[in-house]
């Protein structure tokens, strides 16, 4: 005879149990945190337990700060559904929907074309920005990009039998307290060098909009002189610090173009700024030599072959082939 069926309560109870006991461990996070992403998951546990207008209100409190943030937007999505309001649930999905077409490519491999001159593959045409610089009353403001990607926490399966351990005194061998206790420390300290690593990065990022928001605001002929090693003095920390930190970052302009954090340390960018200036305003095409003679006069002393180099780069012909007063149309100048 078969064994009857026991009761569904039991297993009931206990999921009720852990998600309580899950609410409680995020209750707990975003209150020493206001500004943690941790609002997302906990507003999926609310809408579990049946405090749906609690996730409601969690969810667009979350997304006033960060508005991209897709997941929360999903969760509300739910919580309307959950409450009788398709039609506000199908805006949450259609704004999402929204957001990954204008940031997602679903053609990737379309991004690796290569240049016709000399085949490498433009930075910008693959790069995804690490950094979003904006314009707002007080001023420009720096946006971390993938902020989601980076909320890290230590596995709670470990957490709670770390917490289990402590407060048995028997039950568990030397070796297993030694294993949970070893590797919940490791995933803590990888956690605060994840979250340091951050937050230097984003006082490195700020401290080169302190020094070149002339730049930002009003071109290139406003870059202003700027090496790491001063961006490490203003903020105490070594050079090799801010270059490992800068290495294959890019930050997208306010006029959207993406570009590596170089251009910031870039002090040739004013001088072809004066070179394009001078071409464009020219009477008759004139030499590197005379074009040198003329930065020379505007305090810009630079050799002749380094106009050379500089105009090959923003692929300007030379003077034998340039039309004189050409204007922009001859100037195949990449800005």
């Amino acid at each position: 005879m078969a064994d009857p069926v026991p009761p569904a309560g039991g297993a009931v109870a206990a999921e009720d149990a852990a998600v309580a006991g899950a609410i409680r461990r995020y209750e707990e996070r975003l209150a020493k945190d206001p500004t943690s992403l941790a609002f997302a998951p906990l507003a999926d546990l609310y809408r579990k337990a049946g405090r749906t207008r609690e996730a409601i209100r969690l969810c667009r409190d979350g997304l006033g700060r960060f508005p991209h943030y897709n997941t929360a937007r999903l969760i509300l999505a739910k919580a309307l559904l959950d409450t009788g309001d398709p039609e506000g649930a199908l805006a949450e999905v259609k704004a999402a929907h929204e957001f990954v077409k204008e940031n997602c490519y679903p053609y990737p491999g379309e991004r690796y074309r290569l240049e016709r001159e000399d085949g490498t593959v433009r930075p910008a045409e693959v790069a995804r920005p690490d950094f979003v610089i904006r314009r707002t009353e007080e001023g420009f403001v720096v946006e971390m990009m993938r902020q989601d990607a980076f909320m890290l926490r230590v596995n709670t399966f470990y957490e709670d039998l770390r917490r289990q351990m402590r407060r048995a005194a028997s039950g568990y061998s030397d070796e297993s307290r030694g294993h949970v206790r070893d590797y919940v420390g490791r995933a803590k300290m990888f956690i605060e060098a994840v979250q340091r690593r951050n937050w230097t990065m984003g006082n490195i990022v700020q401290a080169i909009i302190r020094t070149q928001w002339e730049y930002l605001e009003r071109g290139d002929a406003h870059l202003k002189p700027l090496t790491k090693a001063m961006v490490a003095a203003e903020l105490g920390i070594s050079e090799s610090t801010v270059s490992r930190a800068l290495d294959a970052k890019f930050v997208q302009m306010l006029n959207g173009r993406v570009v590596s954090f170089d251009v910031f340390f870039d002090q040739s960018l004013p001088v072809k700024d004066r070179i394009r200036e001078i071409i464009a305003s020219e009477s008759r095409p004139l030499t590197d030599e005379e074009i040198a003679r003329l930065l020379t006069q505007h305090g810009m002393k630079i050799a002749r072959r380094t106009v050379t180099k500089y105009r090959e780069e923003m692929s300007i012909p030379a003077s034998t082939t340039r039309q004189a007063n050409g204007g922009p149309d001859s100037i195949a100048a990449e800005r």
